[in-house]
């Protein structure tokens, strides 16, 4: 059943209630327009003062910035309605553009600036002797190296070794003699024809290294080909001796400027690194080697494309007897003898030292070293292919297939470098890889050789993610493989009584890598966590504290995590030795980056600073001090990295300094 309620009707009002009830509806309106008028009158006051005080801040905010510039720069009146037009004018130096196609000889990277010279010059030597200091540390601000070449007499050897690509072993007495007395005139005449540079006429001046091709300013991608580059030389021939300063001042405004320069990349925050240690920095290294290898063989790839492109055009230009005098007739009898007379394929047979014979060429011998021929073996064991970075599964057989070809009785020696083989950040593989096919094609032509020597097979498949069936993964399939009929191989009794280790299959390796990816992604989350937090001013510091401990004990969950797949994750070593330091746990801090300046100090020269800071706490003041200044020695270096480290070199000071 259903109930409502229902309200009794009101009487009418008579008159008299109706004219109260307009009286009184107005004095309340005429009350609130009395009220907000008064409101308006006392607020209005109080806003004017407000505003005021507001411009006179903001007078003296302006006022203090403009003189703090006229500190910096001189107490100049600047005019701005006299400002320089934009794009501005160089008065003294032009550049002029040298297209590279020649792959470069020597160590020569885009933030180095070299001083050329076909004949001395005295004024420009002179000022640049006596104002080294200044030159260098201008074109530091702008993260570029000024090399003068006079100086390289100063050089020390080891310093010498590092700025050359060779090895400082192979460097002889007599080549570093050689080096340190080249003078500029002679290093100008030996590297301009390289690079396709005009000398006639008198040259004095900057040569830079621009961008190599397919360089966008952004960092070097995997399309960036090394072999083809641009040069800019700066004229200074023509200065007049009072005006080399300023011609030197408009190189540093125009030509190494952040938003000026014409040619040159983007300064970045850090010195160049490779791919190799870009992976590195990102956690990103397992793939290393096997990337390394695809590079290698894409850049030969590329060469050959290149080189048929250019030749489909002489044809079609009607260029053919010119394209044939240009290669030599000996190098076109090479190539059609090689086509036609190519070497058939051959027995191969493995001794029990694993080493190669080949019984069709009177039982000749293919020469390579003890560790390569493991290696050789064990590819030639394993049809299916392997990847590089899969390696660490078949360590057992590479063991004692080591232990076969070489005459070494100390395991633990042959143990060390078997794991450096199959360890994706060492780059021992791949130089294996590279002896094992030298080997062959000294024995055999090409066409021949390559089927004995390992190439690699690049496939692309997608599946379905683990976690997410909605998402599809891509994976590459690098397998290193010889693709020579195993018939034609046979083995030794020794040989054959090394067990085959059978590795995953495809699916638990693309698994494992999803894991992996997902720990990686974690522990990088986590770090970025900490540093969004250290930003943060609000929190109280009791639960500043307790938000601090628990972020980063997430961070080392995550790092450890990643460490249990990847034992030689050098970025999460690095996350532990930072939050180790943070944590109070100075040993173990000290430790870890101590493993990483080891291995590389070039990359990880931050990890100086981490351990210079640990030593801080822990009481050893020298060693801090010693590895500020080692931070400090490392070419590559950025503004944060600097302030941080002169902040924990005065702490190590004022505590390293005795009580008065």
């Amino acid at each position: 059943m259903l109930y409502s309620y229902m309200e009794k009707p009101k009487p009418p009002l008579t008159p008299e209630e109706e004219k109260a009830k307009e009286e009184r509806v107005k004095k309340e309106r005429r009350n609130e327009i009395i009220l907000t008028a008064i409101i308006h009158t006392l607020l209005l006051p109080v806003l004017l003062v407000i505003a005021i005080l507001m411009l006179i801040y903001l007078g003296i905010v302006t006022g203090w910035e403009k003189i703090q510039e006229w500190k910096e720069n001189g107490w100049k009146f600047r005019n701005r309605d006299a400002e320089e037009e934009w794009p501005p004018r160089r008065k003294l130096i032009s550049h002029t553009e040298i297209e590279c196609r020649n792959e470069l000889p020597v160590l020569f990277d885009k933030y180095y600036v070299v001083y050329v010279e076909t004949e001395y010059n005295e004024p420009l030597n002179s000022f640049i002797r006596n104002n080294i200091e200044y030159i260098r540390k201008e074109f530091s601000e702008k993260y570029y190296h000024f090399v003068y070449i006079p100086e390289l007499k100063n050089i020390s050897d080891e310093d010498l070794a590092y700025a050359f690509p060779l090895d400082a072993a192979l460097m002889t007495d007599e080549m570093r003699d050689g080096i340190r007395g080249i003078t500029t005139e002679q290093f100008t005449r030996m590297f301009a024809p390289l690079i396709g540079m005009d000398l006639t006429g008198g040259k004095a001046g900057l040569l830079s290294l621009g961008c190599y091709n397919g360089d966008f300013g952004c960092g070097l991608y995997d399309d960036v080909n090394y072999s083809k580059s641009t040069f800019f030389y700066m004229d200074l021939q023509t200065c007049c001796p009072d005006k080399i300063k300023e011609a030197f001042e408009e190189y540093f405004r125009f030509y190494c400027g952040e938003k000026h320069a014409p040619f040159s990349v983007r300064p970045r925050d850090e010195y160049p690194l490779d791919n190799w240690q870009e992976n590195e920095l990102h956690g990103d290294q397992s793939d290393a080697s096997d990337y390394s290898f695809y590079y290698d063989q894409k850049k030969m790839q590329d060469v050959a494309e290149e080189i048929r492109e250019r030749v489909e055009i002489l044809k079609q230009g009607g260029y053919i007897e010119l394209l044939l005098h240009t290669l030599g007739e000996d190098l076109v009898k090479q190539i059609n003898d090689s086509r036609k007379t190519a070497t058939p394929l051959m027995h191969i047979t493995v001794s029990d030292d694993l080493r190669i014979f080949i019984p069709e060429l009177d039982n000749r011998e293919v020469k390579m070293p003890s560790l390569a021929r493991a290696l050789y073996v064990f590819y030639l064991r394993h049809k299916e292919g392997v990847e590089f970075k899969f390696l660490s599964e078949f360590t057992e057989e590479i063991f004692s297939l080591y232990r076969l070809a070489s005459n070494r009785l100390d395991d633990a020696r042959l143990r060390a470098t078997v794991d450096s083989l199959v360890n994706p950040v060492d780059n021992k593989i791949n130089e294996c890889t590279s002896r094992i096919k030298s080997a062959f094609l000294r024995v055999m032509d090409e066409y021949a050789a390559r089927n004995y020597y390992l190439q690699m097979r690049n496939r692309e498949f997608r599946r379905e993610d683990s976690k997410d069936k909605n998402l599809l993964r891509l994976y590459r399939d690098f397998a290193k493989y010889i693709s020579l009929p195993r018939s034609l191989v046979s083995y030794s009794e020794a040989v054959m009584r090394v067990p085959i280790v059978k590795g995953s299959s495809s699916q638990e390796r693309c698994l494992r890598e999803e894991e992996f990816w997902r720990r990686n992604h974690r522990m990088r989350e986590a770090v970025s966590d900490v540093e969004k937090f250290n930003k943060k001013k609000y929190l109280s510091r009791k639960k500043r504290e307790t938000e601090k401990q628990r972020l980063r004990q997430k961070v080392v969950e995550a790092s450890m995590a990643v460490l249990e797949m990847e034992p030689k994750n050098f970025l999460a070593h690095f996350n532990l030795g930072d939050m180790y330091c943070n944590a109070v746990d100075y040993e173990k801090s000290i430790r870890e980056n101590t493993l990483i300046i080891e291995h590389d100090a070039y990359t990880w020269n931050a990890s100086y600073i981490n351990r210079a800071q640990a030593y801080l706490y822990a009481g050893e003041y020298d060693k801090g001090l010693a590895d500020i200044d080692s931070y400090f020695k490392s070419l590559r270096r950025w503004e944060e990295a600097d302030k941080e480290a002169e902040r924990i070199r005065k702490l190590l000071l004022a505590k390293k300094k005795p009580l008065l």
